[in-house]
């Protein structure tokens, strides 16, 4: 979460320390996202609450619109406006990187497909998405694929379970925390006003997905981050839960390797990773073949 300059300050560092190359970093606080860009010297660009583009070529921001209607039902207007206030869109030149931190769209999902193929459009050249959609329900991310299958993108990876939690009383949301039987009644302890005891839900779901359009992208592989937590996705026996004390996230990282046909791309930063793995910020990980799928999320 970029909730001062100094932490993305330190996030460069960390990635130019583990790479040897310069990054821009385009940041909108609010939005708690972070794009980083391999570029020709450290950039920082943070956008403000009006502004949701970044183009690196000349750091200029601006407010990408797509250009739709807000619905009359309250409580989807105040979804999508949520979503529309955390995308950041860096324009590269001949091609876009878009990230969404998006608001659940419960019972509503086929109007988050509907606001991406919007943004395609609003672009106007190739383009990758990284996305938190927040969707947890199987009928929401059923009908956001269906709507998806439609739109101007593709979805490399539909059937990756991206979350496995069980929340605690130290995360938030501590409503969803399974409460053991605490004090008496009578007492006013807030260990005991936090949740029912018994409420707790695993969330297993695709929340996070990278969609590219197939126009000037030619997906080459994906991945999953850092290894430690691949038998999430691989092993439907597993006991595994995050966070974990390797992997202090609620969401597993999905990576996935593209070739931008419109842009000369420079060589690999690492050449000294070892088979099989690609060098991140985060250590190495796991290469998964494009063609292999894991288990279905109800299966773990």
């Amino acid at each position: 979460r970029p909730q001062s300059h100094d932490s993305v300050e330190a996030i460069l560092d960390i990635a130019e320390t583990r790479t040897g190359h310069a990054f821009a970093a385009v940041c909108k606080r609010d939005a708690e996202i972070v794009v980083l860009v391999r570029w020709r010297s450290r950039v920082v660009v943070e956008l403000d609450a009006d502004s949701n583009a970044c183009r690196l070529t000349d750091l200029t921001t601006s407010r990408l619109e797509t250009d739709a209607p807000d619905p009359d039902d309250p409580r989807v207007a105040n979804i999508l406006a949520t979503t529309r206030r955390k995308t950041v869109c860096v324009d590269l030149g001949p091609a876009a990187v878009v990230c969404v931190h998006a608001k659940d769209h419960k019972d509503c999902a086929p109007r988050l497909a509907a606001y991406l193929d919007r943004l395609a459009a609003a672009l106007a050249k190739p383009a990758i998405v990284l996305s938190d959609t927040n969707l947890e329900r199987e009928r929401d991310s059923d009908a956001f694929a269906a709507a998806l299958a439609a739109s101007a993108f593709s979805d490399p990876l539909p059937t990756w379970p991206t979350t496995f939690k069980e929340r605690t009383v130290f995360q938030a949301q501590q409503h969803k925390a399974a409460i053991p039987p605490g004090p008496p009644a009578e007492s006013t302890s807030a260990y005991r006003q936090l949740s029912p005891p018994g409420d707790s839900r695993l969330v297993v779901a695709p929340k996070d997905r990278i969609l590219y359009t197939e126009r000037g992208i030619t997906l080459l592989e994906r991945h999953v981050a850092p290894a430690a937590v691949a038998p999430l996705v691989t092993d439907p026996n597993t006991s595994l839960r995050l966070p974990t004390p390797d992997w202090p996230s609620d969401h597993i990282a999905i990576v996935a390797d593209f070739r931008l046909r419109a842009i000369d791309l420079p060589p690999p930063a690492r050449e000294d990773a070892p088979p099989g793995t690609t060098a991140t910020a985060l250590g190495p990980s796991r290469r998964l073949p494009v063609s292999e799928n894991p288990p279905p999320a109800d299966s773990i």
